[in-house]
């Protein structure tokens, strides 16, 4: 309800993460036109690169400022089970609240979002509200009530169905589906870097993986209408199901790296059909 008026967009680096040497300036810039800051959102990882924000000077600088740092860790966070990719969320830690999203890469049907506070406390405050013939006095800030931490009153045990899948599997389980997911996007990349006729906008972090068909001698907007005409001829083939990416003013191809079966020979197959309609465009 705020608006888009209230909302502060950072600048990003070159690897598209929130450049955090420009903080201070941004905080300053909001307060010359009137606005109260009071949170910073960071991206782990963001939707459109995969890109890892870096946790913890976001930190450094929320605690500097007395700002609420949240962090969207909705398709990403799932490498806190892996000791290998930990890294990338160093600092998280020191995050107030952050969101995590079981059904992307945590394997667990759709919709299963986790969010968790650093301060238990602070949840029942975000969603206080007044309704005698729902809550009373004596009743409040009780962890077994969910009505007092939503805004949905009629909700399913979302959490059951995440403890389940842990308690179930192990973090075993999760660590070497995370750790394939991000080698095979790995791999993708240097596939289409070895090919010469495809461009990546950054070398993924994640299991997200960016990247376009080229046509020698095609301007811009040319190669911007040729991908866009390559991801509905694979889409409308119904092999494989990519989306685009627009990163400043580029049409990107992306592929998000998710399910577990799929291997190697399943994106060469797939660099090859792009290939060939980028070819024939």
């Amino acid at each position: 309800g705020l608006g888009n008026d209230a909302l502060l967009r950072v600048p990003h680096d070159s690897r598209f993460r929130m450049k955090t040497s420009v903080l201070k300036e941004c905080l300053n810039e909001a307060r010359l036109k009137g606005i109260t800051p009071v949170c910073v959102v960071a991206n782990s990882c963001s939707t459109a690169t995969g890109s890892y924000d870096n946790l913890v000077e976001i930190a450094d600088f929320c605690e500097e400022n007395n700002l609420w740092m949240h962090v969207d860790g909705a398709h990403g966070m799932g490498v806190i089970f892996s000791e290998k990719l930990r890294e990338k969320v160093k600092g998280i830690e020191r995050a107030d609240s952050v969101v995590i999203d079981f059904h992307k890469m945590l394997l667990v049907p759709a919709l299963n979002t986790l969010v968790m506070f650093r301060n238990g406390d602070k949840s029942y405050e975000t969603f206080a509200q007044k309704a005698s013939y729902l809550f009373s006095k004596a009743e409040q800030n009780v962890w077994y009530n969910s009505a007092v931490r939503t805004i949905e009153c009629t909700k399913s045990s979302l959490g059951v169905i995440a403890y389940t899948a842990l308690k179930y599997y192990g973090n075993d389980y999760f660590r070497q589906y995370l750790e394939s997911r991000y080698d095979l996007a790995s791999r993708f990349a240097e596939l289409l870097k070895e090919d010469g006729r495809f461009e990546l906008p950054v070398e993924p972090e994640s299991n997200i993986v960016c990247f376009r068909f080229v046509t020698p001698g095609a301007d811009e907007p040319r190669n911007n209408q040729i991908n866009k005409i390559i991801r509905e001829r694979i889409v409308n083939e119904g092999k494989f199901y990519i989306v685009k990416a627009e990163i400043e003013g580029r049409v990107y191809l992306r592929v998000t790296i998710i399910n577990p079966v799929t291997s190697d020979s399943d994106l060469e197959y797939l660099i090859s059909l792009i290939a060939a309609a980028g070819g024939s465009v």
